[in-house]
């Protein structure tokens, strides 16, 4: 999409603005376009809103083109300015141009104002960009001239011919020269003659590489003396990527080079000070690590020469890491750390104990460390011994207190406290009894404890004592008699633990035992436990058929109530002899597959067969079984609970049956049957139902509502309310509607369910047509007029009257069974075939 252009038009014409705005909107170009035609008008549009360009014609009544734009280049010199107007001769045009009109346009050739304004404004936008830049680039040198100047460093620049065209304040008074002298002279000039070529050389050669360049050389200071210095240039690049020529940095490395010089003069005094030193000696260099000079004692302790030495750091040595080991020079230098303890390893791979004492030492302007190494890798580790057994014992879970002869408590670990409240501290020097005794053990209890361990054996016992709040708990405790070098007995050693919980879930593993005791022999369901010869490694074994063979020959009952001999119907002699084998009559398979579903889960719900010994009668059991599983995890045997349900078993498939025959009766019923709801819904009905109200099948049936199978909506609502109140109809008579809209008498017996507050819920019941009934019963009156006939005309013949007397007697019959469809249907064919 186009951009939005703020336009400023200087035009006077009314008309010529419109077909300006026109053209411009024709163009489908985006703008605001603001009209003046004075220089005041001008002025304010310009103040208030800076335009992104100005279209002026050149003659106007009160201002001109030429005013406007002297008045722009003044005020906006970055917005373009485009004449549009009528001829105006070249001259004016020209004139224009030169002062900083970007373009022309006459009026009667519009068509190209829009890409005019366009173009320029694009122009002015890419020259402003560019200004910017050149602004932004000089404020760049700028800030680098200033940050330059105070720099320590001595700063330069080239061009690309190598030629100096920049150095900065500390290069100017370092040297003594102006960036003129500099330039005429060279830089080479100042350069020692010894290292003239070679300087000359490298800086020509990284020139034409454009390579960095590092030359440490002799330069003349202003003194007029020659120092080092440490000089460093890389290529300069512009951002477009223009190669411009070098810059670089120079670094007085003069008091550094006196420094190394003195250093080496002064290693005879070093060397005769510690290299024959018995104590091992090494001077070190904390920056970097590197070890400056050892001595004998060093050499031959470490096992490298000196020379292999010297060009190791200390960092070969010690074997912690890095990071930390910088830390303890650090520390040394910073007069922080004068002793300590490193691990070195020497060159046959051992690891020994350092005890370092190190001091710094300034050399030559220089720090240094001045290191003292003992070996005490003996000591540490007989202290670390001690360290660890004080440790061990203090950090134990049990209690361990150490009394003397008198029982005076000497020394206790830190779990006394969780035993007994008391910390170590507070129980020292104290005797048990004055902090923990209970009394609950008696003068004799605490005799022959004293007997026992006065006399050089160890005693083992449960006693019951105090806690510092009072709390008693249960201990169980262990006191070893401690000989001295005579044989005799010194002190004693007690290892206590607080067996409280201990013996909380003892009893409560006692109760819970008795309490499973009980469950298990007076459970009506039969109970037991199956052991196996050998445990299972079940889960992940490749040999699990092997596991089921030996199961089910070898797993006997090793625990069981009377309900499982009952069930059974044997004595306890003869199930504990039995097998799975035996149990299932030689089923292994059935074995297997319940053995497996056990095994897999852990726990599982069985249904089978088993043969029962007692009457040699197969029975059907169902239980739960629960694996019992070994310290490692190895399944040992399982328990179960069953209970024989063959009789239930034998129920349920007889309901089952029944239920099959009352399905095959309501199906197959000559009546329709049915079941509905309140609001007409059929929930169920037979095909004799169907059949009668016209459907072709139940599915048909159950997609109406029961309000459309009645002639007479009213009677549905009458029959509702009698069944209301007498929850049932028998042989109710009402005009049923089939599906094709055929009207039929028929007769209903149902019954309701209600709900507990007596609301109908459900009806149940029979239908059948009756209209057959309803002709015949006709008939039957039609016949008894007739017999009234007969009697009067006794004239009639013999056989006249025969035929009457049957009619009679056959209608007599119908009266009698009118309630029985079969005999209506019968003798109404006998009387009409």
């Amino acid at each position: 999409m186009d951009q939005q252009y703020h336009i400023l038009l200087v035009e006077d014409s009314p008309d010529d603005a419109e077909i300006i705005r026109y053209t411009l909107t024709k163009a489908e170009m985006q703008f605001v376009l603001t009209v003046t035609d004075t220089e005041r008008g001008f002025l304010e549009a310009l103040q208030r809103s800076a335009p992104d360009i100005v279209l002026s014609d050149f003659h106007l009544p009160q201002f001109s083109g030429r005013q406007a734009l002297e008045l722009l280049l003044r005020t906006s010199p970055g917005t373009p300015f485009i004449l549009v107007s009528g001829a105006v001769g070249d001259e004016i045009a020209v004139e224009m141009l030169k002062t900083g009109c970007m373009d022309y346009v006459l009026k009667d050739k519009l068509t190209r104002l829009p890409s005019a304004i366009r173009r320029a404004v694009q122009e002015a936008r890419n020259e402003q960009d560019r200004l910017r830049a050149i602004n932004e680039m000089k404020e760049s040198e700028q800030r680098f001239r200033r940050i330059a100047d105070q720099s320590p460093m001595l700063i330069w620049m080239t061009d690309t011919e190598g030629m100096t065209v920049y150095v900065n304040a500390t290069w100017r008074a370092f040297t003594g020269w102006s960036l003129e002298e500099e330039q005429q002279r060279g830089f080479l000039a100042r350069v020692h003659p010894e290292d003239r070529s070679r300087v000359a050389r490298e800086t020509e050669e990284a020139l034409r590489l454009r390579r960095p360049v590092t030359i440490e050389y002799r330069t003349m200071h202003h003194s007029g003396q020659y120092r080092w210095i440490f000089d460093t240039g890389v290529p300069n690049y512009l951002p477009n990527g223009e190669f411009i020529g070098f810059i670089g940095s120079s670094l007085d490395i003069q008091d550094r080079t006196e420094a190394e010089n003195r250093l080496r003069e002064s290693e005879q005094k070093f060397r005769s000070l510690f290299d024959n030193h018995s104590a091992m000696k090494m001077l070190l260099d904390p920056e970097n690590g590197r070890i400056v000079d050892a001595n004998r004692s060093a050499s031959e302790f470490y096992g490298w020469s000196h020379a292999e030495l010297l060009g190791m750091t200390i960092f070969d040595l010690n074997i912690a890491p890095r990071g930390e080991v910088q830390g303890l020079m650090s520390g040394v230098v910073n007069n922080q750390l004068k002793h300590f303890l490193v691990k070195h390893r020497k060159r046959d791979g051992t690891v020994r104990d350092m005890e370092i004492y190190s001091n710094p030492l300034l050399m030559e302007g220089r720090t240094m460390l001045y290191v003292i190494i003992h070996d005490v890798t003996d000591k540490v580790r007989s202290e670390e011994q001690l360290r660890l057994n004080n440790a061990a014992l203090d950090s134990a879970t049990n209690t361990i207190v150490l009394f003397d002869r008198r029982g005076i408590i000497v020394w206790a670990n830190r779990a006394f406290k969780n035993l007994t409240g008391y910390a170590p501290e507070e129980a020292v020097g104290k005797n048990p009894r004055d902090l923990i005794r209970s009394g609950r053990q008696d003068t004799e209890f605490f005799r022959i404890m004293w007997e026992t361990i006065l006399g050089g054996d160890v005693w083992h016992g449960e006693l019951i004592n105090r806690r510092k709040d009072g709390t008693e708990y249960y201990e169980e405790q262990t006191i070893t008699p401690l000989l001295g070098p005579d044989g005799a007995v010194t002190h004693f050693i007690s290892i206590k633990q607080d067996i409280t919980e201990r013996r909380a879930m003892q009893e409560s593993l006692r109760r819970t035992t008795e309490m499973l005791d009980t469950f298990f022999s007076q459970s009506l369901d039969a109970c037991y436990f199956m052991q196996f010869r050998t445990p299972l490694s079940w889960t992940g074994s490749a040999d699990r058929d092997a596991m089921l063979q030996e199961v089910f020959e070898t797993g006997s009952i090793a625990k069981h109530n009377d309900a499982l001999l009952k069930q059974y119907r044997i004595d306890r002699d003869v199930l504990q002899a039995m097998t799975l084998r035996d149990m299932f009559d030689g089923d292994y398979a059935k074995v297997s597959r319940l053995l497996t579903q056990l095994f897999d889960a852990g726990a599982s719900y069985y249904s089978t067969t088993m043969w029962r010994e007692g009457d040699k009668a197969e029975i059907v059991v169902e239980g739960n079984a629960v694996c019992i599983f070994d310290d490692q995890r190895r399944i040992s045997g399982f328990f179960g609970i069953q209970r024989d349900v063959t009789e239930s078993v034998k129920e349920r498939a007889e309901l089952q049956l029944n239920r099959d025959r009352y399905k095959k009766f309501f199906e197959d019923d000559m009546t329709g049957d049915f079941i509905t709801k309140p609001d007409g819904t059929i929930v169920m009905c037979n095909q004799s139902f169907a059949r009668i109200f016209g459907f072709s099948g139940i599915e048909e049936v159950l997609t109406v509502k029961a309000q459309s199978l009645y002639a007479d909506e009213r009677e549905r609502i009458e029959l509702l309310e009698i069944l209301a109140r007498d929850k049932k109809v028998d042989h109710y008579m009402l005009h049923g509607r089939r599906k094709n809209g055929e009207d039929f008498i028929a007769l209903m017996t149902a019954i309701v369910h209600t709900d507990a507050s007596g609301n109908i819920v459900e009806l149940v019941g029979y239908i059948t047509d009756d209209t057959r009934r309803q002709e015949i019963e006709s008939q039957m009156i039609q016949a008894q007029k007739m017999e009234s006939i007969g009697e009067l005309a006794s004239g009639v013949a013999h056989d006249f009257n025969n035929i009457l007397n049957n009619i009679l007697g056959f209608s007599q019959q119908l009266i009698k069974y009118h309630m029985d469809p079969t005999r209506v249907l019968r003798y109404s064919d006998t009387i009409a075939p």
